[in-house]
């Protein structure tokens, strides 16, 4: 029997798309011209809304596989802090190779995230990684990329 994974365990990348999937759910609308917007009126099907809840949880292990005590195991173990478990994982062999995967996966997810808010919220991200001046140059150079042949901007 695997363990329910409690919230607490999760990073803020899971946290983040777990909170930004139940929210494009509940409140992320198609307008007829194709345009998203957020919608509070939104119509949403309750069936659909709670399965594709439940996937997401599913995914991080927060659904319990059969029936489970709900009181947190005795067993767990105090909070570490970062050098101690750099050291910690120093001891049982492990290299920076042996995270590459997980690491992947959780900028994806970051990355999902933030794709999943919209242009406003990439340009402002570019924007605190990059600088303004650095940000405008590169959303000109895709302007650029995608203007038709023999046009110009």
């Amino acid at each position: 029997m695997s363990r329910l994974v409690l919230p607490s365990e999760l990073s803020r990348a899971a946290l983040e798309e777990i909170v930004s999937t139940v929210q494009g759910l509940l409140y992320l609308d198609l307008g007829q011209d194709d345009r998203e917007f957020w919608n509070p009126a939104k119509d949403w099907n309750s069936w659909d809304v709670c399965r594709a809840i439940q996937e997401r949880l599913q995914r991080y292990g927060l659904v319990p596989g059969e029936e489970q005590d709900c009181t947190p195991p005795t067993t767990a173990h105090p909070a570490m802090s970062t050098a101690d478990l750099v050291a910690w994982a120093q001891s049982q062999g492990l290299s920076p190779e042996d995270l590459d995967d997980e690491i992947h996966d959780q900028v994806g997810v970051a990355a999902s995230n933030l794709n999943n808010r919209g242009l406003s919220a990439q340009i402002e991200f570019l924007v605190q990684q990059f600088g303004a001046a650095e940000t405008q140059k590169l959303l000109t150079d895709l302007v650029s990329d995608n203007a038709p042949c023999g046009t110009t901007s």
